[in-house]
């Protein structure tokens, strides 16, 4: 998308994050995808790490699939001990989702 929200009316499908550089320097480092205030509505599984090169994601929340009104999404990395001990990391995220309208 090239607005930077996801149009109301949508069915928020899932995402994916390919990291090229792992998010290093702490014990962990777990990315997820949701909205300002819900940052793990678009996560049904909060524990993909993102701390080593790979490939995750995930399915939605059901609860939260259907998009009401546009939202513009929020991808959020949390370190285990703290954050600012995290030193590197490079991702791209893909969020899927289908328009009803």
């Amino acid at each position: 998308f090239t607005s930077g929200t996801i149009p109301a009316g949508s069915i928020f499908m899932g995402w994916e994050a390919v990291v090229s550089t792992g998010f290093t320097g702490d014990t962990t480092a777990v990315g997820m995808v949701g909205v300002s205030g819900d940052t793990d509505a678009y996560s049904a599984d909060i524990a993909q790490s993102v701390l080593a090169a790979a490939t995750v994601g995930s399915a939605p929340l059901a609860a939260e699939a259907y998009i009401g009104s546009a939202v513009t999404p929020r991808v959020t990395v949390t370190g285990g001990a703290d954050f600012g001990s995290i030193s590197a990391g490079v991702m791209v995220v893909t969020v899927y989702y289908m328009e009803l309208k």
